[in-house]
């Protein structure tokens, strides 16, 4: 008799979430009894021409290895649920030998980012202030199935792996959790909701790649084993794929640490995100938008994107006290470390910002604590001092409003042209009734004047072209990242 799915086979399942046209979650109710169905359906290059980091052949692989797994074939589909405004999306197995229910939250949708970060700290959930909407919405899901299925167990890969922890501490239906590189709690969740963690933790499960970018995110609860990431070496992307699981042969290769670069990455941006006080808020709200530039709605149109973020002027302070905050307390080689990923990741203008900021205000101070806040089994939490000075600031240029100025000083450049060229004729018609050297000297004055209106229009027009150049090497870049994100 089959027993409880293994570690692999939730990885497997979480992987099948994200294949396309058709999806499991998206697929009309009725349209797939049982997963191997789905498997003999899906077609991989719909899911290789979707995808940022996968290519075909990995998916036919993974689809010939998982297709194998008769256990996983045999699992019935019971129900999917599908949020076309937001792209979340879940769907509810059980397995038909032993009748366990599992349900399996799949990562962000394209509109979810936001609501990744807002969770970050308070939120506007009227249900309680500590949850985002869309994990409020995971948690009366799971409540709404009562005691239909027995004990639950769930599982999510990133946002869904997050889903599905939040409901593991809140839901007394939920038997174990399975989390794929997904998130962690605010300082604020962990504070409210302590006994419940120390109630839940021992059954949340986290399997996360060494070099994954998200699963560092946060407060984490529950256990954790590590594995090297498959294939990302020349898509950083990739680090945060479910498909970075799995090996050529379908194996998970463990190893005993995370990558001490995202560790320290942790770090940083949870001791950031403490020192913000009353900015909170808003740099949790930029730093989502940010999010989106690179993997959501925008991700297609990143340096479009990106210049539409920067000409918010909330954004830009963010990245100020961002860059102020690398600056003092950042060392050298862990802002080469974060350059070099932003640039691997297509984004090498912002890695500039980034790197001229530190230079001007690099202090290198001791970093105030951003370790993980951790819940014993007795419910205590483990403090942290929070540093809510914050000094300076990083001035950055709203692109769109740049190219705008271009335009009116090259029509300034024009107008001051023409005005110019009155002058001189005006001159010479007045020069030309005179006589000696009253005249003489008239004409070498008119002469230098002329060479100095043309000097200021040459230098201004020179500035707008140069200005205009740098706008251009924006729109190649968007091309070039465009076939990056696509993985061209």
């Amino acid at each position: 008799m089959a027993g409880q799915l293994t570690e692999k086979q939730l990885a497997m399942i979480n992987t099948l979430m994200y294949a396309r046209e058709p999806n499991i979650a998206e697929s009309p109710p009725g349209t797939y009894q049982t997963l191997g169905e789905f498997i003999n359906d899906i077609d991989t290059a719909n899911c290789a021409r979707d995808s940022i980091t996968c290519s075909q052949e990995e998916w036919d692989q993974f689809v010939a290895t998982v297709s194998q797994d008769e256990q996983l074939c045999n699992m019935r589909i019971v129900e999917s649920n599908y949020e076309p405004e937001t792209g979340s999306a879940h769907t509810l197995l059980q397995d038909p030998e032993t009748n366990q229910a599992y349900v399996v939250f799949r990562g962000t949708g394209y509109n979810e980012w936001v609501d990744d970060a807002v969770a970050g700290s308070y939120t506007d959930n009227p249900a309680d202030d500590t949850i985002s909407v869309q994990q409020q919405k995971a948690i009366d899901y799971i409540n709404s199935l009562g005691d239909q299925y027995g004990p639950i167990i769930v599982s999510g890969h990133s946002k869904g792996g997050n889903k599905a922890k939040i409901t593991a501490i809140m839901c007394d239906n939920v038997s174990e959790c399975y989390s794929f590189d997904g998130q962690g709690f605010s300082d604020e969740f962990i504070a409210k909701h302590r006994d419940e963690i120390a109630r839940a933790q021992d059954k949340i499960h986290n399997h996360n790649v060494s070099s994954d970018f998200v699963n560092i995110l946060l407060n984490d609860v529950g256990d954790v084993t590590w594995y090297e990431g498959q294939r990302t070496e020349s898509n950083p992307f990739k680090n945060h794929d479910p498909m970075s699981f799995f090996t050529d042969d379908g194996e998970m290769i463990t190893t005993p640490n995370q990558s001490s670069f995202m560790a320290e990455v942790d770090k940083f941006f949870n001791s950031f995100l403490r020192s913000e006080g009353e900015n909170k808020r808003a740099t949790l709200q930029s730093f989502g938008e940010l999010l989106d530039v690179f993997l959501g709605t925008g991700r297609d149109h990143k340096v479009r994107s990106l210049i539409q973020f920067l000409a918010n002027p909330a954004n830009r302070d963010f990245l100020g006290r961002l860059i102020n905050y690398l600056g003092r307390y950042a060392s050298s080689a862990f802002v080469n470390g974060l350059t070099d990923f932003l640039r691997s990741l297509g984004m090498g203008l912002l890695a500039d910002l980034i790197e001229k900021g530190y230079r001007e205000i690099a202090g290198n101070g001791e970093l105030p604590d951003g370790s993980d806040i951790r819940v014993d089994s007795q419910g205590d939490q483990a403090g942290v001092d929070a540093d809510p000075d914050m000094a300076g600031s990083v001035i950055f240029v709203a692109f769109e409003e740049l190219n705008a100025v271009c335009e009116e000083l090259r029509q300034a450049v024009e107008l001051y042209n023409e005005a110019t060229a009155r002058v001189k004729t005006a001159a010479e018609k007045l020069a030309s009734n005179w006589e000696g050297e009253a005249r003489e000297a008239f004409v070498i004055s008119q002469q230098q004047s002329c060479k100095w209106y043309e000097m200021i229009s040459g230098v201004a027009l020179r500035a707008g072209v140069s200005v205009r150049e740098v706008l251009g090497m924006y729109r190649d870049a968007e091309q070039r990242i465009g076939n990056i994100v696509r993985g061209g």
